[in-house]
């Protein structure tokens, strides 16, 4: 019996923890955020939201801060394309994460990407300004296919 409460408690807990309000850093980022799952302004927007969304695009959306990403757990195609990042730190946290468009920022260096978990990931990074990508020709945790290299500004 006591295990059986154990456990009850657990699930509660855990289901308290999911349907915890997101405070975003970014409020592009949580405008697209808010977008994608449909909801308005003045609506909270819960752990559980952000759990769900396994394809998001937020091109386009001016956004320069992506520490935001940590609530993405399970997305596994992300379009960042067409803002003004410069720091992909925060897409380590990422492990489900296999397509990743990043063309069209502002982007100098992206070496810390090799340190990503992940099987396999294909990335675009055309129209950025990155010159080294020595990290990516060492063999790593994570199989990198990258789209746009030679396509730096």
């Amino acid at each position: 019996m006591k295990k059986i409460v154990s456990i009850a408690v657990l699930m509660l807990t855990a289901m308290v923890v999911n349907a915890q309000k997101v405070t975003f850093y970014s409020q592009e980022f949580e405008n697209g955020v808010r977008y994608h799952i449909g909801l308005g302004e003045s609506d909270n927007v819960l752990q559980t939201h952000t759990d769900t969304i396994t394809t998001l695009n937020l091109s386009g959306l001016g956004i320069t801060d992506i520490r935001d990403a940590v609530y993405l757990t399970a997305v596994t195609k992300l379009d960042l394309s067409y803002n003004s990042i410069t720091d992909v730190s925060p897409l380590l946290t990422l492990s489900s994460l296999r397509e990743l468009n990043l063309s069209n920022n502002k982007l100098e260096d992206i070496n810390i990407l090799a340190f990503v978990e992940a099987e396999s990931m294909e990335v675009d990074v055309s129209n950025n300004y990155i010159s080294d990508f020595s990290y990516f020709y060492t063999p790593g945790l994570c199989d990198f296919t990258f789209m746009g290299m030679g396509l730096q500004m």
